[in-house]
This record gives structure tokens, C-alpha cells and sequence, in this order.
């Protein structure tokens, strides 16, 4: 399964879930309707007080799986989601059966029995609300609703009966119709929102991830190294003389001088860290596993190599270098605002101290203290020859 599919289908299980913890609050409704505006609790109580506690029961499940709904997708999503939808399945199951024998006892139009179709039209929306992100589990669901209803009014049929068989039979045609058009547009939306954050986090130029993207990653994988004890590493970079290539040359050619060395830099960190476009010559990698500050410097002398071979464009050779400033967590601070500023600072002291260098951040390891100048930064390294 691709990266996409795994994001989109995490973000139809979101969705799913808040739709079926209303669909939950919607059942109960429907249950307390049945208990005190119609008489079944007086004409059938064994029967009444029996179904309500077994939908009682299969209600808290429910709950419970959607609560927990995290842990279980993380640990087995097939589990999940075929144990979410056979709890829904069963449930209207439970209603066709339900109104059908209704049906046989007292007739379908019976006083309570109208009560019971208005009940089932709100859960046949319900359903269709819930599945709209699979058009397939619509159809079984409503077949399941209305089927059980349908078959008894066909076998007790007498004073043309059959013709309300007809009447749901077509309302069922309609709502599985209408699902399918709902579930196509819903899936149109998944995906037109789905490319409008990626864009949103993608650099129109270089096709890297953006200074929001790397923002959201570096908060995110702060709180996962945070939870494991782990260390990770940021590398802010800065290019060497970027300026006179627009100057001399044109913006065209720096464009695509800039989209050249970001393929250098992904080709060039391999799988070990992510790197991001901030702006104008100025990148960043984010290295999510990184057991010591020397692993960091390795990585960021890597870089550097990268950087100063030389680019041919449009028959014009050229040849800069890079400023690397580099901050660890959690040394060098606990939130991603301190690490950024940290890295930015140590980039500073590399360009002031004589450009292609990489300085290693060495603040104080006072969280709340982040020095203003990158006089806390030591360097590491007089360049790469």
C-alpha cells in the first residue's frame, strides 16, 4: 500500500469514527423513542425490555471499539474496521427483524408500527451517513434494514398489503442509488483535500516538503523521541554564494540550479533524514534517528561534499559552497521553536567564520536560555576538503 493510500485511508477512519460515535446517539434516540411513545412496553415487555438491553449492550461494544479505535486500527486496521462494520451490520440486522415481526403481530398499520417507520427511516439515513465512504456496505446495510420487512409483508400479505412491500422495496432502490452518488462525491473530497494539503506542504518549486511540512514533522517526531528516549538531529543549511548566480545569470538559471541540488541533497541523505525547502537557498534536514552528535556531523560533511561538486547548467558550470548549522534534541532544547533557532544560529556562526563549515550548536543546556548570537556554537569542522 502507497503512502497515499495508507493517508487516505487513516483520514476515512477518522471520519468514519465521528460519524458512528453520532450514529450511536442516534441509536439511543431511537430506543427511547420506542420505550415512551409508543405501547410495545406494555404489549410485549418480555420482548420489548429483551431487545432494548441486547441493543444496549451491542451499543456500549460499539463505543468501547470506536473509543479505543487508535490502539485497535494501529495494531490490526482489517480487525477493526470488519469488527466496526459487522456491530453496525448487525445493528440493522436487529431493526429489520425487529419491525418485521412487528409486522406479523400486530399488522403494518398498526399505531405503533407507524412509529417503527419513522424510526427505520432515520436509521436507513443513518446508515448510509456512516457507510458513505463504501457504497458496497451501503447496499448490504439497508438490504439487511429492510429485507426482513419486505419478505413478511410478501407472506402475510392480504388487503394490498404488497403494495407498501412495493413502497419500501423502491425507498431501498432510492437510498442505495443516492449512497452511491453520496459515496462517489464523498471519495472526490477525500482526494481534492488530500492534494490541496499536499500542495499546501509541498515547494511548488523543487517538489521538496516545505518550512509548514517540516514544522508539523519536526513537532511530531519531537514527541515521538520524546516517548522512546530517543535523539534527533536538525540541519539548517545555507548556500554559499546563491545570490550572484540570479545576479550574473538569471532567476530561471538559479531555479534550476536550486531544483539541482535538491535532488542532491534527498539523493544524498539516502533514507536517513528528510530535507525541506525553507525559502530562497535555504534548506534543512531533519534526521529522525540519530544516536550521537558525531552521526549528525557525518551526515552534514556529507552534505557539504554534495554541495561543492560542481553543477553544469545550460553550458554554465558552477560551483558553491554550504553553511551547515546543526542542533540536537533534546541538548539543545525541548520544543522545535528552541531547535530551529538553535540550528539557524549555529548556521550563522558557520557563514560569519568563513562559509563552508558546520557548526554544532553547544548552548547551555538551560532549556529557557537560547543565546540571541551563535556565540554558543563551537565549530566542529574548518570545512571539507
Amino acid at each position: 500500500m502507497s503512502r497515499r493510500q495508507r493517508e487516505l485511508q487513516k483520514k476515512v477512519h477518522e471520519d468514519l469514527a465521528n460519524r458512528s460515535f453520532h450514529g450511536v446517539w442516534g441509536q439511543i434516540c431511537v430506543l427511547l423513542t420506542l420505550l415512551l411513545a409508543t405501547h410495545f412496553p406494555v404489549r410485549a415487555p418480555a420482548f420489548t425490555y429483551s431487545a432494548t438491553s441486547l441493543m444496549l449492550v451491542q451499543t456500549t461494544l460499539r463505543w468501547f471499539l470506536l473509543k479505543r479505535m487508535d490502539a485497535l486500527y494501529a495494531g490490526n486496521p482489517r480487525r477493526f474496521e470488519m469488527s466496526h462494520a459487522a456491530l453496525i451490520l448487525f445493528c440493522a440486522l436487529f431493526w429489520g427483524v425487529v419491525t418485521s415481526l412487528a409486522f406479523w403481530a400486530y399488522g403494518p398499520y398498526d399505531h405503533d408500527i407507524l412509529v417503527l417507520y419513522l424510526c427505520d427511516a432515520g436509521i436507513s439515513i443513518g446508515l448510509v451517513t456512516i457507510f458513505v465512504h463504501d457504497a458496497r456496505l451501503i447496499r448490504i446495510s439497508l438490504t439487511l434494514l429492510y429485507l426482513p420487512q419486505i419478505g413478511t409483508l410478501v407472506l402475510a400479505s392480504k388487503n394490498g398489503e404488497w403494495k407498501l412491500a412495493v413502497t419500501l422495496l423502491i425507498y431501498t432502490l432510492y437510498l442505495s442509488a443516492q449512497g452511491k452518488k453520496l459515496s462517489l462525491a464523498y471519495w472526490r473530497q477525500i482526494n481534492d483535500n488530500y492534494e490541496l494539503a499536499t500542495i499546501a506542504r509541498r515547494d511548488f518549486l523543487t517538489s521538496l516538503p516545505n518550512r509548514l511540512y517540516m514544522e508539523e514533522l519536526l513537532e511530531a517526531s519531537i514527541a515521538s523521541a520524546r516517548g522512546t528516549g530517543g535523539q534527533l538531529a536538525l540541519l539548517y543549511i545555507d548556500l554559499d554564494g546563491f545570490k550572484q548566480i540570479n545576479d550574473r545569470f538569471s532567476h530561471r538559471i538559479g531555479d534550476l540550479f536550486l531544483c539541482a541540488i535538491a535532488a542532491r541533497l534527498t539523493a544524498g541523505i539516502q533514507s536517513e533524514g528528510i530535507a525541506a525547502r525553507l525559502g530562497g537557498d535555504e534548506f534543512s534536514i531533519l534526521v529522525t534517528k540519530c544516536p550521537s552528535s558525531k552521526a549528525a556531523v557525518d551526515i552534514a560533511e556529507r552534505v557539504l561534499r554534495v554541495a561543492r561538486e560542481p553543477l553544469s547548467i545550460e553550458g554554465h558550470t558552477f560551483c558553491v559552497s554550504a553553511s551547515i548549522g546543526v542542533s540536537l534534541f533534546p541538548g539543545d532544547g525541548n520544543a522545535a521553536d528552541h531547535l530551529v533557532r538553535a540550528a539557524d544560529h549555529a548556521m550563522y556562526a558557520a557563514k560569519t567564520s568563513g562559509k563552508n563549515q558546520v557548526c554544532l550548536f553547544d548552548a547551555l543546556r538551560d532549556e529557557s536560555s537560547i543565546p540571541e548570537e551563535p556565540a554558543g556554537c563551537s565549530l566542529m569542522l574548518s570545512g571539507v576538503a
